[in-house]
């Protein structure tokens, strides 16, 4: 962004990609629209005559428009008062939408605005015109004014028109004067002239100048497209009519989703609290789909049997069949994807060298060679690829359990989906059943597969699939399996953004000893002596997600921390020395940067044998912002969730993460052990089980023990916290098998001290010794009563006891699972910060486990109590103090009545914000309306924020209302977030 300085009203010209919204900006475009875009630019330039009229200038623009987009939705008119209206075209859009509101001059007339001369008669007139507009109709919806001569286009959103002209009370009572004394236009002009040179403001305006666009139509595609696709994208319906669903929803493409789901052999069945992933119904299975390839294979081995801990899997031996067979089907196929990923990352930077191609039918041609693939991944076997991608295809505890991929049958076919892709991509497939092999490889080969470019071009009857698209599509995966829909990314980012920011604010006041209020304070007071200080700080937050599904918030998390170092200059690279003049922002669950021309940062790494390649500042930046992540990832990121295939999930999704940020240095270290096991932190951080369930309580001291088992655990830990470092820094196989020993024996230590230390064990024994001496009575009669009624005691004492055991199978134990958040004694110390969106109703739940729930969740506990009440306690349990929750939840949690002992609870906790986003997800009918609650870790304070966002944006800019609420006017049944209670 520039400024052009003047003494009075000045201008702050943006460029194209400042202006459109960042996940829109970066979707590939169709490879024939933008050919039409350039034919009609082209015939646009030739057609400029500066002897011209106005008229024939504004005809000019309108063919430039139509020849351009009236194929699609655009409909250009002239009308009364303005030279041109484009609107949405009512037999494509269906509606009457915004308008698009254009000013014509000839080229180079002087009543042109032009970057220096702004308080001109255009300006003027089309501020009149907007007067007159909302004076008629003030419903009318007008998204964007511009000003254009067909070279020059000043492009004014119409909020920022709205405010700086529409609002202005000057103008308002000239255009009223004009108005009741019937003045003429002229009259208008001038006194707005006036009111102009001494209005002291910048006014926002996106700036386009055509000819110098038109000049990159000259130029190789590559670099030709990296001008023209943010201009065609300016100009196009989804921006200038504010038809995109850009910001509102998460792009999942629903045909390339809906196929996969076919291959698998799985749907989305509607329930009373939303869709649930499920095998399909039996009638209408498909032998050839990978879930039920599997489910077969596990049945005639027998290999249910040998899953440690089945009940993670379900309660019966059907669920745990389906679970474990959808755990390895996914796994496979996002370890497919992910090098369908990795394809099109690494030749888009071997410049012409010969390009990797892995995964057509023509290369994999059964089942064994897909997993001899795998292998060579998982042993560094492929030099190209990042080292640190080894252990994600390293044979995983549950397939060595159970079965690899190359056990399933080559020779099942499967029948094509309805709207299958591979019709559409001239495939001669005309056979009704399709090898399952060769449909899913060819399948993925329908798609252009991307990580984050911009400028990509979309190939004809070869849809685009970048990272952000099949992110959403494992984040819905994972949100079915819960029976909920995903929320919107802008929601997990901002609810993420927000409980970051306020923890670091707090963190940095309690380190430095300061007294900031906001981040701004926190930057004004950091000195080049503090910097190494404030990073490590940074380094050393926790964040944990113990619901993570397929991990969108510690991925949001990531991002936002990275960003946060560089808002506070203290993001270095290797060397120390700063990374500064880019711009970083999280859009759309993804990190942008963006350079000091505000043009978007591309990962290009040019000849990777070149002299001068290793001193390029962009190769400076892809180092340090993989380092970056690898060291976030590492010390401050972890996540909780009962099934496996999110927890899967949410690893890949990092490894995308990084896989953002490869470069060729990253590529070529490919043997060092750091970086080719870099994935065990992966492993490490994110782990499996029901973070509802705990055999040890938080205050659960060590030293507490009786010696010498207190002494044997204090030993124990100390090692198992080096072991855990050492897991997380990598090591080779010898020391592996040495670290999984001791590790596994720390376990069955603390599984010992559990059962010492339950009360039912003791009662148990009690019991036990009380049957005995009631056996050595003289009194038959009396005995054989005593005995009876011991024995009964003692057996629902024992069966209690197996149902409390089995149920703590599945625990997980914070008390020790993660040192990173324990002191050097083995105390519990807490996480910085917990996110999250906790799930919304529960898949089943025992007896037993309800028992456990009633007396571990005292505060928020009731048979009606959804998951993510208790979901909130627990949050608050596991944050040090003034550490901050940010969790998303339904946004009718504050007047349902399952939730209202938690409301009542809350009364007594530091609410920070409750936020309500009042038109998320409004379109889809399944869709729950969320909010966002924030709360402190602290006594309450006697009042918070409730918010309303109408709208919000991939940035972190919100259109929002705020008011304050005091906490002892609400109401126990409900709370009603208006009125009496704020202020």
């Amino acid at each position: 962004m520039f400024t052009v300085n003047f003494a009075c009203m000045r201008l702050q010209l943006r460029k194209p990609f400042q202006t459109l919204d960042k996940a829109y900006a970066r979707q590939a475009v169709s490879g024939e629209k933008l050919d039409t875009f350039c034919r009609a630019l082209a015939q646009l330039m030739l057609g400029v005559d500066e002897k011209e009229t106005d008229e024939y200038q504004t005809a000019l623009v309108a063919r430039f428009l139509n020849d351009t987009f009236s194929a699609e939705t655009y409909e250009v008119s002239t009308a009364l008062g303005v030279d041109l209206i484009v609107c949405p075209n009512p037999e494509k859009a269906g509606n009457a939408g915004p308008s698009v509101v254009i000013e014509t001059r000839k080229a180079f007339a002087g009543e042109m605005i032009t970057p220096i001369k702004n308080n001109v008669k255009s300006l003027h007139e089309l501020i009149l015109y907007y007067f007159d507009a909302q004076e008629v109709d003030p419903t009318r919806n007008i998204s964007q004014l511009i000003i254009t001569d067909a070279y020059n286009w000043f492009i004014f959103d119409e909020t920022d028109f709205r405010s700086q002209f529409y609002e202005n009370p000057r103008l308002r009572k000239l255009y009223q004067l004009k108005r009741q004394h019937q003045k003429d236009n002229a009259f208008f002009y001038a006194e707005t002239a006036r009111i102009l040179r001494e209005l002291n403001t910048e006014i926002p305006v996106t700036y386009l100048n055509l000819r110098e666009v038109a000049d990159a139509l000259k130029l190789p595609a590559d670099q030709g497209n990296r001008v023209l696709i943010p201009v065609y994208k300016l100009l196009a319906p989804d921006h200038l009519l504010n038809s995109s669903a850009t910001g509102k929803t998460n792009p999942v493409h629903p045909r390339f989703y809906d196929e996969l789901l076919h291959i698998i052999g799985v749907q989305e069945a509607e329930e009373k609290s939303g869709k649930r992933l499920c095998r399909l119904p039996e009638k209408t299975r498909l032998p050839g789909s990978l879930i039920e390839l599997v489910i077969e294979r596990l049945v005639q081995e027998n290999r249910l049997f040998a899953v440690p801990k089945p009940e993670q899997y379900g309660a019966t031996e059907s669920e745990q069949l389906i679970n474990v067979a959808l755990a390895l089907a996914v796994n496979w196929l996002n370890r497919i994807l992910f090098l369908k990923l990795a394809e099109s990352q690494i030749n888009r930077y071997r410049q012409g060298n010969q390009s990797v191609e892995l995964l057509t039918g023509r290369s994999i041609e059964t089942f064994s060679a897909l997993d001899g693939l795998f292998s060579d991944v998982a042993s560094n076997g492929k030099p190209w690829l990042p080292g640190w991608m080894s252990s994600l295809f390293g044979k995983t505890d549950l397939e060595q359990n159970t079965l690899s991929i190359r056990q399933l049958p080559n020779e099942a076919k499967l029948p094509l989906f309805a709207e299958t892709v591979l019709t559409d991509s001239g495939r001669n497939i005309q056979s009704e059943q399709v090898p399952t092999l060769h449909y899913l490889l060819h399948f993925l080969d329908s798609y252009a597969f991307s990580v984050d470019t911009p400028a990509l071009i979309e190939l004809p009857g070869k849809p685009h699939i970048n990272a952000a698209a099949l992110l959403h599509c494992w984040d819905r995966l994972s949100a079915c399996r819960r029976g909920m829909l995903p929320a919107p990314a802008v929601v997990t980012n901002y609810a993420v953004r927000e409980a970051i920011r306020r923890a670091a604010i707090s963190r940095f006041n309690e380190q430095f000893e300061w007294n900031c209020v906001d981040l701004a304070g926190v930057q004004e007071r950091l000195t080049s002596s503090d910097l190494t200080r404030a990073n490590d700080l940074i380094d050393s937050f926790r964040i944990l997600d113990p619901a993570v599904g397929g991990g969108a918030f510690l991925s949001a998390a990531l991002n936002e921390l990275i960003v946060l170092k560089a808002e506070l200059g203290i993001l270095r690279d290797l060397t120390g020395r700063p990374v500064q003049s880019y711009g970083f922002a999280v859009i759309d669950n993804a990190l942008l940067i963006t350079t000091s021309d505000n043009e978007p940062f591309d990962y290009f790494l040019g000849d990777p044998n070149s002299s001068r390649f290793s001193g390029l500042e962009i190769q400076r930046i892809q180092e340090t912002i993989l380092r970056e992540k690898q060291t976030l990832i590492a010390n401050c990121l972890f996540g909780v969730d009962t099934d496996r295939l999110s927890v899967s999930l949410c690893r890949w999704r990092f490894a995308i993460d990084l896989l953002k940020s490869v470069y060729w240095s990253d590529l070529e270290a490919s043997g060092n052990p750091a970086l080719s096991r870099f994935g065990r932190s992966l492993e490490w951080n994110t782990k499996i089980g029901n973070a509802l369930l705990s055999g040890f309580s938080f205050d659960f001291r060590v030293d507490s023990l009786k010696r010498p088992l207190r002494d044997t655990v204090q030993k124990a830990f100390k090692q198992y916290r080096t072991d855990a470092q050492s897991w997380k820094r990598g090591f080779d196989t010898d020391e592996g098998n040495r670290l999984e020993l001791r590790m596994r024996a720390f376990r069955e230590l603390l599984a010992q001290i559990a059962l010492a230390d339950q009360k039912d064990v003791v009662a148990i024994r009690k019991l036990e010794a009380k049957l005995a001496q009631a056996a050595l009575t003289f009194d038959v009669v009396a005995q054989s009563m005593a005995q009876q009624k011991l024995t009964e005691r003692l057996h629902q004492l024992k069966k209690a006891f197996e149902n409390k055991q089995q149920l703590l199978s599945q625990a997980f134990e914070w008390r020790f699972e993660f040192p990173e958040v324990l002191d050097t004694d083995g105390n519990f110390v807490g996480f910085d910060v917990i996110v999250g969106c906790p799930p919304t109703a529960w898949h089943s739940t025992s007896g037993s486990e309800k028992g456990y729930y009633q007396k571990a969740f005292l505060n928020t506990y009731t048979a009606k109590a959804n998951p993510y009440v208790l979901f909130v306690e627990l949050g608050l349990r596991l944050l040090k103090a003034d550490g901050q929750l940010a969790v998303v939840l339904p946004a009718n949690w504050v007047k349902s009545g399952n939730s209202s002992k938690l409301r009542q609870w809350l009364k007594t906790k530091a609410i920070e914000q409750i936020t309500d986003f009042a038109d998320q997800m409004a379109s889809n009918k399944n869709a729950v309306r969320p909010g966002v609650l924030i709360v402190r870790n602290a006594g309450s304070t006697g009042t918070f924020l409730a918010t309303k966002i109408d709208t919000l944006s991939n940035t972190a800019d919100v259109d929002s209302e705020s008011i304050t609420v005091f906490v002892d006017t609400l109401a126990d049944k409900a709370w009603a977030l208006s009125g009496n209670n704020a202020s």
